[in-house]
């Protein structure tokens, strides 16, 4: 006789009864696994009576002490003979009792902050549950605006790709969450009594929706499986009367509406408020007890909370229906401003923004290509507080403000910079001119040097710009000197060369228009030569210096020849100070001096190395004269030489300047001076 098998899910029991001669031997499988009595099954086999052929009927039963998952599934059941072998296949279902059980959920729809929340509790005491949900017959996905999640007793959904956490009942874990509790998982028992709900098998399915919009409402099925089968439930989510929330796109038209109940004959109008703030008052469109208030081209700053408010002239109490609603305004990134600050270690651009949706990235370039954060440029982007214009108010807003700073900046790092900021409803961009410092004045540095020659005056005026296209026009007593004055006794000569520099390469800037980011320092000079100086050729003459950085005025003075500039009192001395050396030089000067200047071998020195220091004092000094001398202000430059060695001896020269001009004087530093 063929085996015959019957399955009993409920306790997860089969027996095989079949009819044999005594000379045989069974085996049970599972997954390819040898099954014996032991801890997890038990299985016997004995003699039941007698077939018709005459051969023994055996029974052989196989059974868990106590069914668990790991009970279910596909069995094998062979019995061996010397000339045969028959092979049985049995699947143990699980029974129609184990299907996912829905729990009683206090609150099953939750709207919280613009968040449509849906929650089912359930049991399964198979492990390893799905949940799918369907809006009506739309399936749904983490994706947008929905976020699925199952929890396991309380904790996220972790579990899900990473198992429970001691599954083996024999090998035990304890998963140590952040409320400072512990679970391990044990596979429940199957079967039996199912009234209450079995320990370490409790579920929660979670569906949220952001960002609620009134086609969110209706109906929503949620199907709860394991591998007993599926439990369908539906959950119905009404829209109240009136939408509290309103999403509008940037540009979009949205109405709102308001109605009063209680009365007739009443006046509505409408607030908008920000924080409770109130940004203005509008008065709608009223017919009868319903006011309507449209919003045209919604932009970023119409979002906030609209009321309707209702005035009676009889006092009497009005009470108006779903008076607020909360306007959500979806617009590209509103940026406000920026802030450049420079300093000699330090560029530092900062660049507020407010956006809604949420900006998903930030971009910089500088001359047309983008920079990235390096060893040199920090680029950040932090969540701020920023002062958002709404209708003529400035209200606080939770933004962002997004900033480049790159310390000992060079040339290089000035020039054009564009700020990208994408969210989903678009890009804005905003472009920043950062100027060089040393570009700024249209004149760097300017020196003015007068001669006498016969009859004739010469004023040279040498300049240095960072501009090679400049313009210089000579002014006296407000008028321009032209070369063909009337009196034809001015020449000038202005060298616009640019001294054979090297060509420097020009860069897109973020209007794709070539821009020079790094300039050269040129030197220029221009040279009037006044002929016949007579009385009323001196005074105030005026140098005007036009490039694309501005104007700037170089003034000079004429005076008499001999007077006004800087006059020596006494000789230039030297003197040794322990290690250090000074060479001294007193002088006088009306109009006061503008600049002074050291040489050494015709190299000028400055005060940023630690081998020169160069101080100058004003002082009282006596100045010689024909008959007495007089006391009058003056001044004296000190060179000083730390320790000098051998090179640092020689000739030194030192040139003073006003605005009427410049007188020079020199000395020579010996090693034995006293």
């Amino acid at each position: 006789m063929l085996p015959h098998y019957e399955a009993f899910p409920r306790n997860a029991t089969i027996t095989v009864t079949f009819s044999s001669d005594p000379d045989f031997k069974i085996e049970w499988y599972k997954k390819q696994r040898f099954l014996t009595s032991g801890s997890d099954v038990r299985v016997t086999t004995e003699l039941v009576g007698e077939g018709e052929d005459g051969n023994a009927i055996y029974r052989s039963v196989l059974y868990p002490e106590s069914p668990k998952q790991i009970h279910y599934g596909d069995y094998k059941f062979i019995i061996r003979k010397d000339i045969e072998t028959v092979e049985t296949h049995i699947l143990m279902d699980f029974p129609e009792t184990e299907l996912p059980k829905l729990l009683v959920t206090p609150t099953p729809v939750e709207m919280r902050n613009r968040s449509l929340i849906l929650t089912v509790n359930f049991d399964s005491n198979i492990a390893y549950p799905t949940v799918s949900w369907y809006h009506g017959d739309v399936p749904l996905r983490t994706a947008d605006r929905y976020h699925l999640e199952l929890r396991w007793k309380g904790i996220s959904s972790d579990w899900v790709a990473q198992g429970y956490p001691s599954v083996l009942p024999a090998m035990p874990f304890k998963l140590v969450t952040s409320s400072n509790s512990s679970y391990s998982y044990m596979y429940p028992s199957i079967g039996g009594d199912r009234s209450s709900t079995q320990p370490n098998a409790n579920y929660t399915a979670v569906l949220t929706i952001s960002d609620v919009k009134p086609a969110d409402f209706g109906l929503y099925r949620v199907i709860l499986e394991n591998d007993a089968g599926a439990t369908h439930h539906v959950i119905e989510v009404t829209a109240p009367e009136v939408f509290p929330y309103v999403t509008c796109d940037q540009a979009d038209t949205i109405q709102l509406a308001c109605n009063v109940t209680s009365c007739s004959g009443v006046t509505l109008s409408w607030i908008h408020s920000v924080d409770d703030d109130v940004v203005r008052n509008l008065p709608g469109h009223q017919d009868g007890s319903i006011s309507t208030l449209t919003i045209p081209v919604c932009m970023h700053s119409d979002a906030g909370m609209y009321s309707c408010v209702a005035e009676e002239g009889t006092g009497s109490d009005v009470t108006i229906q779903h008076d607020t609603a909360t306007v959500t305004v979806r617009a590209v990134p509103v940026i406000l401003g920026s802030t450049v600050n420079i300093t000699s270690d330090r560029l530092h651009i900062e660049l507020p923004f407010y956006s809604y949706p949420p900006h998903h990235r930030v971009t910089w370039h500088r001359n047309g290509g983008q920079i990235s954060p390096s060893h040199r440029i920090t680029i950040e982007t932090e969540q701020h507080d920023v002062n958002l214009p709404i209708h003529g108010k400035t209200c606080r807003q939770v933004g962002h403000v997004t900033s480049v700073e790159v310390p000992a900046p060079v040339d290089e790092d000035f020039g054009t910079y564009k700020i990208t900021i994408s969210n989903k409803m678009g890009t804005s961009e905003h472009i920043i001119e950062v100027q060089n410092p040393k570009y700024i004045n249209p004149v760097a540095s300017s020196d003015v040097n007068i001669s006498y020659d016969g009859g004739s005056a010469v004023r040279r005026v040498t300049f240095t710009t960072y501009y090679p296209e400049f313009n210089v026009k000579w002014y006296f007593k407000g008028e321009e000197i032209r070369e063909n004055h009337r009196v034809n006794k001015y020449e000038i000569q202005t060298d616009n060369s640019t001294h054979s520099l090297s060509p420097i390469p020009a860069v897109p800037n973020s209007f794709g228009v070539p821009v020079t980011v790094v300039r050269r320092k040129l030197w220029k000079s221009s040279v009037l030569t006044v002929t016949c100086v007579s009385e009323k050729d001196y005074g105030k003459y005026d140098v005007l210096v036009s490039n694309k950085a501005g104007k700037a005025v170089i003034p000079v003075k004429l005076t008499k020849h001999g007077q006004g500039v800087p006059a020596m009192v006494g000789d230039i001395v030297t003197t040794a100070i322990n290690s250090t050396r000074e060479i001294s030089a007193k002088f006088h000067s009306v109009p006061r001096y503008r600049l002074i200047k050291w040489f050494k071998d015709d190299k000028e020195i400055t005060n940023d190395t630690s081998k020169y220091v160069i101080v100058n004092e004003d002082v009282d000094i006596e100045i010689p004269s024909s008959e007495e001398s007089m006391k009058e202000t003056g001044t004296i430059t000190r060179l000083r030489v730390t320790s000098p060695e051998e090179e640092d001896y020689g000739l030194y020269r030192v040139q003073i300047y006003n605005d009427v001009g410049m007188i020079d004087g020199s000395a020579t530093l010996d090693e034995d001076c006293k």
